[in-house]
Protein backbone atom coordinates (compact mmCIF):
# COMPACT_ATOMS: atom_id res chain seq x y z
CA UNK A 1 0.00 0.00 0.00
CA UNK A 2 3.00 2.11 1.22
CA UNK A 3 4.16 1.55 -2.66
CA UNK A 4 1.18 2.75 -4.51
CA UNK A 5 1.05 5.66 -2.46
CA UNK A 6 4.07 6.63 -3.30
CA UNK A 7 3.48 6.04 -7.28
CA UNK A 8 0.27 7.88 -7.15
CA UNK A 9 2.33 11.10 -5.30
CA UNK A 10 4.95 11.00 -7.87
CA UNK A 11 2.33 10.94 -10.78
CA UNK A 12 0.86 13.87 -8.93
CA UNK A 13 4.33 15.64 -9.22
CA UNK A 14 4.26 14.71 -13.11
CA UNK A 15 0.52 16.27 -13.53
CA UNK A 16 1.20 19.29 -11.68
CA UNK A 17 3.84 20.01 -13.82
CA UNK A 18 1.63 20.20 -16.86
CA UNK A 19 -0.52 22.66 -14.94
CA UNK A 20 1.72 25.31 -16.37
CA UNK A 21 1.21 23.89 -19.86
CA UNK A 22 2.24 21.35 -22.42
CA UNK A 23 5.90 19.59 -21.81
CA UNK A 24 8.28 17.66 -23.02
CA UNK A 25 9.00 14.38 -20.57
CA UNK A 26 12.60 16.26 -20.02
CA UNK A 27 10.95 19.58 -18.75
CA UNK A 28 8.68 17.59 -16.21
CA UNK A 29 11.72 16.43 -14.62
CA UNK A 30 12.68 18.61 -12.28
CA UNK A 31 8.87 18.31 -10.88
CA UNK A 32 9.80 14.57 -9.87
CA UNK A 33 13.60 15.13 -9.09
CA UNK A 34 13.22 18.01 -7.08
CA UNK A 35 16.05 19.42 -8.16
CA UNK A 36 17.10 21.52 -11.54
CA UNK A 37 19.29 19.03 -13.31
CA UNK A 38 19.76 15.30 -11.75
CA UNK A 39 22.99 13.79 -12.07
CA UNK A 40 23.25 12.16 -15.16
CA UNK A 41 22.92 8.67 -13.61
CA UNK A 42 19.84 9.94 -11.83
CA UNK A 43 18.19 11.37 -15.32
CA UNK A 44 18.09 8.06 -17.15
CA UNK A 45 16.37 6.42 -14.14
CA UNK A 46 13.80 9.67 -13.53
CA UNK A 47 13.22 10.40 -17.22
CA UNK A 48 11.92 6.58 -17.59
CA UNK A 49 10.15 6.88 -14.61
CA UNK A 50 8.54 9.71 -16.09
CA UNK A 51 7.77 8.58 -19.38
CA UNK A 52 5.74 5.71 -17.23
CA UNK A 53 4.13 8.56 -15.35
CA UNK A 54 2.74 9.93 -18.12
CA UNK A 55 2.01 7.15 -20.31
CA UNK A 56 -0.40 5.92 -16.91
CA UNK A 57 -1.69 9.35 -17.18
CA UNK A 58 -2.54 8.94 -20.87
CA UNK A 59 -4.36 5.55 -20.66
CA UNK A 60 -6.25 7.14 -17.71
CA UNK A 61 -7.60 10.11 -19.62
CA UNK A 62 -6.07 12.87 -17.69
CA UNK A 63 -3.37 13.83 -20.15
CA UNK A 64 -2.78 13.60 -23.68
CA UNK A 65 -0.14 13.32 -26.35
CA UNK A 66 -0.16 16.17 -28.71
CA UNK A 67 -0.27 15.29 -31.62
CA UNK A 68 2.67 16.30 -34.25
CA UNK A 69 4.35 18.13 -31.64
CA UNK A 70 8.33 17.97 -31.90
CA UNK A 71 9.71 17.21 -29.25
CA UNK A 72 6.52 15.13 -28.11
CA UNK A 73 4.78 17.25 -25.37
CA UNK A 74 1.53 16.19 -23.07
CA UNK A 75 -0.65 18.05 -21.91
CA UNK A 76 -3.46 17.96 -19.46
CA UNK A 77 -6.64 16.28 -21.01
Amino acid sequence: EANRSRVEERMGLVRGALEIGPRTPFECLPALAGIAEPEPLALNWVLTETLCYLRRLEVSGVVERIEGAEPTRWQLA
